[in-house]
């Protein structure tokens, strides 16, 4: 038997905003540009050759563990 009152009436501590207020308050929050990465750190396109690499190694492994079985 479901009861007809909603059951976190109770625990509800702030009142509710309508769906518009959220969406401009998202709207409104300013954007922080992205941090920078540390010294040292290689390229985009040398970290996405190297993980390109890594997961070829990956998958190479996976497929002899199930040729394997």
């Amino acid at each position: 038997m479901t009861s007809r009152t909603p059951r976190d009436s109770r625990l509800r501590l702030v009142p509710r905003q309508p769906i518009a207020a959220a969406r401009r308050a998202v709207a409104n929050r300013g954007t922080r540009p992205a941090p920078r990465p540390p010294a040292g750190t290689p390229a985009p396109a040398e970290l996405a050759r190297q993980a390109r690499d890594c997961l070829t190694g990956a998958v190479r492994v996976a497929r002899w563990a199930a040729d394997e079985r």
